[in-house]
This record gives C-alpha cells, sequence and structure tokens, in this order.
C-alpha cells in the first residue's frame, strides 16, 4: 500500500509507481504492462454500495416485521374484545357503568399479565429445584396424582 504525500495528486503517484514497477520488471517502453495497480476507492466504492444495499434490505424487512407485528397485536386485541362482548352486554344489561366494566377489563388484563410473568418465574425455580430430586419424584407422583373415576348408570 502507497501513499503519495501531501500536495500530490493521485494521477501523478500513480505515474510515478507505475513507472518504478516497469523499471524493477525491466519492461521495454513498448511492452504491455504485467501488473496491475489497483485503488484502494474502487474498493471502498464497492463496499459502499454493498453496505447501502443491505441497510436497504434492512430497512424493507423491519418493517415488514414491524407491520406483520401489528397485524398480530391487531388480531389479538380483537379476538379480546370480541370474547368480551356477551359479559359486557350481560354487566350492561345488570346495570353496570361504563368506567366500571372498563376498570374491570382493565384490571384482569394486568391481572393476567402479572399472573403469567410469576407463573414463568415459578416455573423456572421448580425445575432448578425439582432436577436433583428425581429419585424419589417417581413415587411420591404416584401418590399424589388422582385416580381415574369410572361413572357407571344405575
Amino acid at each position: 500500500m502507497v501513499k503519495g504525500k501531501p500536495g500530490i495528486s493521485n494521477a501523478q503517484l500513480m505515474d510515478e509507481i507505475k513507472g518504478n514497477l516497469r523499471s524493477i520488471r525491466r519492461l521495454r517502453p513498448a511492452e504491455e504492462d504485467n501488473f496491475a495497480l489497483n485503488e484502494t476507492k474502487l474498493i471502498s466504492n464497492q463496499l459502499n454500495s454493498l453496505f447501502a444495499m443491505l441497510t436497504k434490505a434492512g430497512w424493507i424487512i423491519g418493517s415488514f416485521s414491524i407491520l406483520v407485528g401489528g397485524f398480530g397485536i391487531a388480531n389479538i386485541m380483537f379476538v379480546s374484545a370480541k370474547e368480551r362482548t356477551t359479559i359486557i352486554g350481560i354487566q350492561k344489561s345488570l346495570g353496570a357503568k361504563n368506567f366500571f366494566i372498563t376498570h374491570k377489563t382493565s384490571n384482569n388484563a394486568l391481572t393476567s399479565t402479572h399472573t403469567h410473568r410469576q407463573t414463568d418465574k415459578n416455573n423456572s425455580l421448580s425445575h432448578k429445584t425439582h432436577e436433583g430430586s428425581s429419585r424419589n419424584s417417581s413415587a411420591s407422583n404416584r401418590q399424589s396424582q388422582p385416580r381415574a373415576v369410572q361413572m357407571t348408570s344405575t
């Protein structure tokens, strides 16, 4: 890699390097060059165009992901509201105010989210604590599980 002194143009530098390489390789003035000179600008321009294309692809993929995620969230909200429609109708027919229904729905959402997080934490803890006691667990599981009951008609 060669870098020119300040004030020397790139063309002058390339000509001088070319002349030095021709003399080192003992090429006559009429002969073609048996070497090539590459500039780092060419490589950096190629890399810049590659990264620009990757950036565009990333934006497209990211935008599509956000769009799909938005549809998923909207679908979950729609299904949740659809499931609660009959319950809300019954509550309104019994005289419930809009504030009460909104408050109860919000509390249910917050409680279920908090309960779900607690359940995840408890499950991860229970897996860690029960790993060592696998020998005695099969006997205790047989005793604690309810037995199947057969229903007969009389």
